[in-house]
């Protein structure tokens, strides 16, 4: 697991999964979220090394960034939070074409909108829809100026 480290938050990256997907595990010492949890929702946990997991994000919903969800936040009692336009996908109510491999459904129970402020712990991100490589993909843009300012 590599490690990088900027004046807010720390970020481990797992590489996992069949096809090699990164997994970030982002802390900013008071909250603690997973993004993108492609499979082994217990390799993640034991990653976490006793940490609270406050939020699973799904930046889009491909079955290699979304397949652990579902286990993860039934082991960890974490939210979910995606894009309000790939929730459908992710939650089984639509599914993608039949070329992309199917995973387990998972409860989405925050969906966000391009321009929404997410604050998780200490952390105020901003999502920024990124269409493309879904229609719901989005990013999420930490601004160091905001950290350490109370979670709301």
């Amino acid at each position: 697991m590599a490690q990088g480290k900027n004046p807010c938050v720390s970020i481990e990256v797992m590489v996992m999964g069949p096809i090699e997907n990164n997994v970030y595990i982002v802390s900013d010492g008071e909250a603690t979220l997973v993004v993108d949890p492609t499979e082994y929702a217990s390799f993640i946990v034991d990653a976490l090394d006793g940490r609270k997991l406050d939020a699973i994000v799904l930046t889009h919903a491909h079955w290699d960034h979304v397949g652990g969800a579902c286990d993860l936040r039934r082991l960890t009692g974490a939210q979910t939070i995606a894009s309000a336009i790939d929730a459908p996908y992710i939650t089984g109510e639509k599914t993608l074409d039949s070329s992309h491999r199917q995973f387990t459904a998972c409860p989405v129970d925050k969906m966000v909108v391009d321009g929404e402020e997410l604050v998780i712990g200490n952390m105020k991100w901003k999502v920024l829809e990124t269409p493309g490589h879904t229609r719901g993909s989005i990013c999420l843009f930490l601004d160091s100026a905001t950290c350490g300012r109370e979670g709301l």
